[in-house]
């Protein structure tokens, strides 16, 4: 059987670690990842509580009522006393321009919930890739381990007739005992993983996690015509916000209308005791409320600005992933269609020169050590294909088992 091969016989039959639950992939990790995450629920009551904000500044104000009464009229005998209702009225599109600068913010409040997802899919997915390439190179490594203590052996047999030197027998203990040196930091960096993976989940660092399965190549994410990314919605809402903030500027510099009720008990004359009015405050301060209003439109244009700055950064992220994806994809059919095929060739070949006694054992460690090198670089290849995929659906704006 090819030695890269073993991986994922190795990795899917694994009785190391006990497997309360079914090994995780990419995508399968990501999604477990984003449930059990704390910070996604934080937000997501953040993003209510500014969605529900936005109906809180486009109502209307609550009215004044203000009750006065004369107490030295007590013993009078007749007792005087005054009320009086009164409440602005914010015409001329005020309570709009309030009404949208809320919406923007909630949208930017949701854009902010969408990034904090994006960042976790990509924690989750180089974590995964971690987890997948330390196993694959634990695996392999033992694999070879064994074959060079077979080798060993067989060496050693060869040396008791004669046909082979003692240098052989040392050049394969020296060659097993190199790999067997690599394992524990190999393994500490395995269990280092699974405390990162656990603590992305939420849970004990002691928790075990399972063995991940092999990997396939991944489809390529398909791109909408515009990228759904949280950073261009963020963009957006800053753009109205900072439009709605110069319109209320622009609305300012004009008079606040308002209209009050009033029962006077102490007028004499019935038909004086009720009155209603209407109140304008003028705006005067016009210098203030012009340098507000140029304020509003240098913030328009800022955001603006920022804006097409960010689309032109969201487009490059695009580009720079979709050929990253395809390079990494050539990468991977390359190393199975030729490398792999060629390093097993090449052991195949060793092994048979030196059953014949046509060559020494060098040839055939050198050919051992190749095929468990090209095993771990199909494995590190299809861990950097999944992460090529995570990176071009971020780019893109979406998580796995996203339905937007």
């Amino acid at each position: 059987m090819p030695l890269f091969a073993l991986v994922a016989t190795a990795l899917a039959a694994s009785p190391a670690e006990p497997q309360a639950e079914p090994p995780w992939d990419r995508v399968s990790l990501t999604l477990a990842v984003l449930a059990a995450n704390p910070e996604i629920a934080e937000a997501e009551a953040a993003l209510h509580a500014a969605r529900a904000h936005t109906d809180v500044v486009g109502a209307w104000g609550d009215p004044m009522v203000d009750l006065s009464l004369a107490p030295l009229s007590i013993t009078s005998g007749m007792i005087g006393w005054d009320a009086r209702v009164s409440q602005d009225l914010p015409l001329w599109g005020v309570r709009r321009a309030a009404k949208d600068m809320a919406g923007a913010d909630a949208d930017a409040a949701e854009a902010r919930l969408t990034m904090m997802r994006l960042d976790l899919a990509r924690m989750s997915a180089m974590a995964w890739a971690d987890w997948y390439v330390t196993h694959s190179e634990i695996t392999l490594m033992q694999h070879t381990i064994e074959l060079l203590a077979h080798i060993e052996d067989a060496a050693s047999a060869r040396l008791a007739t004669g046909k082979s030197a003692e240098l052989d027998v040392l050049q394969t203990r020296a060659e097993a005992a190199g790999l067997a040196a690599s394992l524990p930091l190999l393994q500490a960096e395995r269990d280092a993983v699974a405390a990162q993976i656990n603590t992305l989940l939420h849970r004990p660092l002691e928790t075990p996690v399972p063995p991940p399965p092999a990997p396939t190549v991944p489809p390529e994410p398909g791109a909408p015509s515009t990228p759904r990314r949280p950073e261009l919605a963020e963009a957006d809402a800053m753009v109205r916000a900072a439009q709605a903030g110069e319109r209320m500027a622009r609305l300012d510099r004009l008079p606040m209308l308002g209209w009050m009720l009033e029962w006077d008990g102490m007028q004499q004359m019935p038909e004086m005791r009720l009155m209603g009015g209407v109140s304008i405050q003028i705006p005067l301060a016009l210098r203030s409320r012009a340098g507000a209003v140029r304020e509003g439109e240098a913030s328009v244009a800022a955001a603006e600005a920022g804006r097409t700055k960010m689309a032109d950064a969201v487009s490059l992220d695009v580009r720079t992933a979709q050929l990253r994806y395809s390079g990494q994809a050539e990468a991977v059919r390359v190393i199975d269609a030729e490398l792999i095929p060629a390093t097993d060739a090449r052991v195949e070949a060793a092994r048979a020169a030196f059953s014949a006694g046509m060559q020494d054992l060098r040839p055939l460690l050198d050919a051992e050590r190749a095929a468990m090198d090209a095993g771990i670089r199909h494995a590190q290849a299809l861990a950097a294909l999944q992460l090529r995929a995570a990176d071009l659906e971020i780019a893109l704006g979406s998580t796995p088992g996203d339905s937007r």
